[in-house]
């Protein structure tokens, strides 16, 4: 009972909007993926919320968070939550970066894995930027070994 609670706590924390005014809510799109990620059947689409570095009061952290949505709501079966973040990191540029995991799917995953981001429009957003687009390939994919996931995603400012 303990589990589910504790659970129960972190998904409602994930959906709560967040403290920072300079947040871009939208979704992400899986254009490609490597063959290890056959444990990942509907990974095409999921809501996503990217909140860029150096932005507003963001701070010099980079943090994009997916969900699958929920089950009835979406075409998936399932609710999957994964929260990726890069501290003191800039993601944007052609060379992979460390950035760490966090995943709800059954249980609760930790993982080190790595992202970078190859395209970013506006490159620079301000405080007034209403929409964002990104590009990217993460590597290690949930923690996977070799799942890697090329994405495309647009973001809407929040609120």
């Amino acid at each position: 009972m303990t589990k589910k609670i504790a659970l129960a706590w972190i998904i409602l924390s994930l959906f709560s909007a967040p403290a920072f005014a300079d947040t871009f809510n939208g979704t992400i799109y899986f254009t490609a993926r490597s063959a290890n990620c056959a444990n990942f059947p509907r990974l095409a689409t999921m809501g996503m919320r990217y909140l860029p570095r150096n932005l507003g009061t963001n701070g010099d952290t980079t943090i994009l968070t997916l969900d699958s949505g929920l089950p009835g709501n979406s075409a998936s079966p399932f609710i999957f939550m994964l929260s990726l973040r890069a501290d003191s990191i800039n993601l944007i540029g052609p060379t992979f970066r460390p950035i760490n995991g966090n995943a709800i799917f059954e249980d609760h995953t930790a993982f080190l894995s790595q992202m970078r981001i190859t395209t970013q429009t506006p490159t620079v957003p301000v405080t007034t930027t209403k929409s964002l687009k990104l590009a990217g390939n993460i590597r290690d994919f949930n923690g996977v070994a070799d799942c890697d996931v090329a994405f495309e995603a647009t973001g809407y400012k929040y609120p």
